[in-house]
């Protein structure tokens, strides 16, 4: 008997023997009290050293020109002349800066994203406990933004900081879970693309960018 054969066998006996067991009822959800202090600068704080620890780097700005400064600064040092960007970045007169830098804006299919040198998206939460940036897809918001250019740039608002994932989810919980209708998928970010498939040596930039810039602007 073939090993396949083996296999069907034990399928065609486990269904012969009815369905299985019933699952136990869920356990009640218990709350995550990693992050004691949920104080703004407490939050910043935090989300400062968790997004370090993953190799992602934080660049705080006090207001909107100073964002724009940043994000000027960031495509001058990387030398770049194409970009790909949600719709709906939010920061005012980001297209101008890469204007004014020779940046040109290119198509988010997969062809033109994969020309690009940055990645420029905004975020829908920020997780202060593991760093993590929370990213509702959606139109005019393609994932390749994030996924494909080789720096991915994140213009954040102090507003979006919340203590951990479990926080997030009970704000989309309340609305009635309404931005998953219609976004066609939620990715967590958490530091630049890593993989350590190979003798368990961690690599950066395998699978996509190789640099995550956050940009946090101060409400």
């Amino acid at each position: 008997m073939s090993t396949r054969d083996a296999i069907l066998n034990r399928l065609r006996k486990t269904v012969a023997n009815g369905p299985p067991a019933a699952l136990p009822a869920a356990a009640p959800r218990v709350a995550v009290t990693r992050v004691n202090d949920s104080s703004r600068p407490a939050l910043r704080a935090r989300f400062a050293a968790e997004l370090e620890r993953v190799r992602g780097q934080l660049h705080p700005a006090a207001g909107e020109s100073e964002a724009r400064d940043t994000l000027a600064a960031i495509l001058r040092a990387r030398a770049a002349t194409r970009i790909t960007a949600w719709d709906d970045v939010p920061l005012t007169g980001w297209a101008d800066t890469c204007t004014a830098l020779r940046v040109t804006r290119v198509g988010d299919d997969r062809a033109e994203a994969a020309t690009a040198d940055i990645g420029l998206t905004g975020c829908d939460a920020v997780i202060a406990a593991t760093g993590t940036l929370v990213l509702e897809g959606g139109p005019g918001r393609s994932r390749l933004a994030s996924l494909l250019p080789a720096v991915h740039i994140v213009i954040a608002r102090e507003c979006q900081l919340v203590p951990q994932l479990e926080d997030y989810l009970e704000r989309k919980r309340v609305d009635g879970n309404a931005a998953y209708r219609r976004s066609s998928a939620v990715t967590l970010i958490t530091g630049p693309s890593r993989t350590a498939d190979i003798e368990m040596q961690i690599v950066y930039g395998a699978h996509g960018p190789l640099e995550l810039h956050v940009i946090l602007i101060a409400e």
